[in-house]
């Protein structure tokens, strides 16, 4: 999270930007390009592509035509980044384009992975955020105003979306969570082993023989 929401009051340092963050940690990124969010850039995008004919790919996968293209080094503000777009058309004619702003220099042999990663943002806000805004963890939910509060919150959030999902996908169960409980919700609920992770305590000798052991979690990715 790049800072607390709006209208709430300012801790007295003031969370960094996730701008200066991404700069502080020299992470790379992809990002959505939306038109209306840097106009002056996007206009720059579609007039600097129709003069940069050599900046563009076309492949075919199976019924599937993709058309990616890109122009380098645009503008704004401080900042230069890259821009790569994609029109796709399946078999049955309807066309859909991606287009993102990314660090990452775009060229013919990497255009097409930085299209991949650019889309697994979908599965990201799908499986992730939106899980835990409409699956029971109520992050949309303003538990705190303290800003440092709200961080350990969603660390512990994401821990427990983790064990959920090792739980619903692993083979730490003797069948599926959802046949064994109905459904993934009500694991969490009394008097359930979701329930019984919340309350009971483990002793530190028996935690200790349990880390001893060798284990091995295998995935259902179906």
């Amino acid at each position: 999270m790049a800072g607390p929401p709006s209208g709430w009051p300012l801790p007295q340092s003031t969370p960094p930007t996730a701008g200066s963050l991404v700069s502080k940690h020299r992470c790379k990124w992809i990002i959505t390009f939306k038109e209306g969010s840097l106009p002056d850039a996007y206009s720059e995008f579609e007039a600097l592509h129709a003069l940069l004919a050599h900046q563009q790919i076309e492949t075919t996968d199976g019924a599937v035509q993709r058309w990616h293209r890109w122009v380098n080094n645009l503008v704004h503000g401080e900042h230069r980044f890259h821009a790569l777009e994609c029109k796709e058309t399946r078999a049955d004619g309807k066309p859909t384009r991606f287009l993102w702003a990314t660090s990452f220099p775009v060229t013919a042999a990497n255009a097409q992975t930085l299209s991949q990663g650019g889309r697994l943002r979908w599965k990201i806000e799908n499986e992730g955020f939106n899980t835990q805004k409409n699956g029971g963890y109520r992050l949309e939910h303003a538990y705190s105003q303290d800003w440092q509060a709200a961080q350990n919150l969603y660390l512990l959030m994401q821990l427990a979306h983790l064990i959920s999902q090792l739980m619903a996908k692993g083979s730490l169960l003797p069948a599926p969570l959802k046949r064994l409980f109905g459904s993934i919700r009500s694991f969490a609920a009394p008097p359930s082993a979701g329930e019984a992770s919340r309350t009971a305590h483990l002793e530190p000798d028996a935690l200790q023989r349990h880390l001893a052991q060798p284990i091995q979690i295998r995935f259902d990715s179906s």
